[in-house]
């Protein structure tokens, strides 16, 4: 009876999700939803071996078979192998971890802006107007590494909400790759606001020069960071970059409808511009575009700069299609998560 109450409040928070996604309203539900159904798996198969006795635990031929062949009653060893990969579901790739993770995060950002807002009405209440922090943006350093897979993972969670699994189970660098990276100088930071977390990095930009062509190949905010400016401030620290080493812009590809990709950009002076694509010096990022299919329309964009690295036209988080420790060869993403 529990594991069918739990089924079904399961079932209830992924109606909730679509809603709330539908409306435009996305929230922690899909984090939920996925933490839960890794558990209550495992606990569905945990009572199908208990229901076996003796018969769970030998006679297991390791034969692979298809789904509307697996229950309790069938070919032998259907239960008993759905009990092991009910296991290995919540803890590949950090599945159970990293949604904990994600929802720890949520939870403890709740109480900073709480703790915020408090201090910002006691101090209107006291004719005091409190500064408002500024977003540290820093080369990273080789201690940074460690932390950018899970920055990485977590942002990226954030396309299941609309409906872009893929780009969230997408491969992840590890922190040796990383820190390839970081040492060829292509990554930027982000530190939380002054007195407004522990120092580590809570974003990153990752970018090419090739033949003095910038691109954007990843930008990632982790979630319980986000909204407050911090990938505005990695663009803005890449544009500058860009412009001092001459670059005549600053290009990237990013999904054209969903909302935090392309109109993201567009208000931060990036246009599309499909020509970008027949770049001889970005030909890698149009092979890994090419190779690659979400399931969902890319663009390319680009941002023209003008003197001191400003827009002569008018992320917060990605996966960039190129995450490469050389600068020929794709890693796969999307330049927005």
């Amino acid at each position: 009876m529990q594991l069918r109450i739990r089924a079904e409040a399961l079932r209830l928070t992924n109606i909730r999700a679509s809603q709330n996604h539908k409306a435009g309203n996305p929230g922690p539900e899909g984090s939920i939803a996925k933490l839960m159904f890794a558990e209550v798996n495992k606990d569905i198969y945990e009572l199908c071996v208990d229901l076996l006795g003796a018969a769970a635990l030998v006679d297991y031929d390791y034969t692979m078979r298809r789904s509307e062949n697996l229950g309790l009653v069938g070919g032998p060893g259907t239960s008993r192998k759905m009990f092991l990969r009910a296991r290995a579901n919540s803890i590949e790739g950090g599945t159970s971890e990293v949604q904990r993770s994600i929802l720890g995060e949520r939870i403890l950002e709740a109480a900073r802006r709480a703790g915020r807002q408090g201090r910002a009405v006691e101090g209107r209440a006291a004719g005091v107007t409190e500064p408002v922090p500024s977003p540290v943006v820093r080369p990273a350093h080789p201690g940074d590494a460690r932390y950018l897979p899970e920055i990485e993972v977590a942002a990226g969670e954030r396309f299941r909400e609309v409906g872009l699994d893929a780009v969230a189970d997408d491969d992840v660098e590890s922190v040796a790759d990383f820190a390839a990276l970081v040492a060829a100088e292509r990554i930027w930071v982000v530190d939380p606001p002054e007195g407004d977390g522990d120092g580590v990095p809570v974003g990153y930009a990752l970018v090419s020069d090739v033949g003095g062509h910038v691109h954007l190949d990843q930008l990632s905010v982790h979630p319980s960071h986000q909204g407050r400016g911090l990938g505005a401030a990695l663009v803005e620290a890449v544009v500058r970059w860009a412009a001092d080493r001459g670059a005549p812009s600053v290009t990237l590809t990013t999904f054209r409808d969903v909302p935090w990709n392309r109109p993201w950009y567009e208000r931060r002076g990036f246009v599309v511009d499909p020509s970008a694509s027949a770049d001889p010096d970005l030909a890698h990022v149009a092979a890994w575009e090419a190779a690659h299919d979400f399931g969902s329309p890319r663009v390319w964009m680009r941002r023209t700069l003008g003197p001191a690295g400003g827009s002569a036209g008018g992320a917060v988080s990605g996966r960039s299609p190129e995450r490469a420790l050389a600068q020929t060869g794709p890693i796969g993403g999307c330049a927005d998560r």
